[in-house]
């Protein structure tokens, strides 16, 4: 991390990877963070910077339900004192159906769970401006929507050859036949 931290000139730093976590957070001289709760899912703890103190989590969720059940006991437990709360997440979850593109849907009862969390603690969801879905990983569910998709990428790539390949056949074939009338003429003439 000292790497990242000299690469990013943010010289202070966490992670929670020396347990099995993903999370590295970075930040500048001037700001604190006073560690409350570190697990492999969520780093939480004050943020104080300028005289303003901020109660704040990050998290990254893991992708099995029986951990983020763990993670929603966690969060329960994060204790602000009535104080502003900030949470940088990937919780890995959806709150409603349209919020996922392909695969396998979750049951309603991980979505409820999910929900519950977010009511419970009193957060409110800070709208976002942007693509709807910044990323996904590819996986459709169904063998045939996948092969769908990989024929699909593949004729774009296949035309892009071609056009780089071949070039624009319709106007090499006029300029070729422009070309043997004009041969034909001159051994007329």
């Amino acid at each position: 991390m000292d790497r990242w931290a000299r690469r990013f000139k943010l010289p202070k730093y966490m992670s929670d990877v020396s347990i099995g976590g993903k999370i590295w957070l970075f930040w500048a001289n001037d700001v604190t963070i006073e560690q409350v709760i570190l697990s492999d899912q969520i780093i939480s703890g004050w943020l104080s910077w300028e005289g303003i103190r901020i109660c704040t989590s990050f998290v990254y969720a893991s992708c099995y339900l029986q951990r983020r059940r763990e993670l929603w006991d966690l969060i329960h437990n994060v204790d602000c004192d009535a104080d502003p709360w900030l949470i940088g997440s990937d919780f890995n979850a959806i709150r409603t159906n349209d919020e996922k593109i392909g695969g396998i849907i979750p049951p309603s009862r991980v979505k409820h769970d999910f929900n519950t969390v977010i009511h419970d603690s009193d957060l409110l969801e800070v709208p976002f401006d942007g693509p709807k879905f910044s990323w996904y990983n590819g996986r459709q569910g169904s063998p045939m929507v996948c092969l769908f998709h990989k024929l699909k990428a593949l004729r774009c790539a296949l035309r892009k050859w071609n056009l780089e390949v071949f070039g624009r056949i319709e106007q090499e074939m006029e300029f070729l036949e422009e070309k043997l009338v004009h041969l034909k003429e001159s051994l007329l003439n």
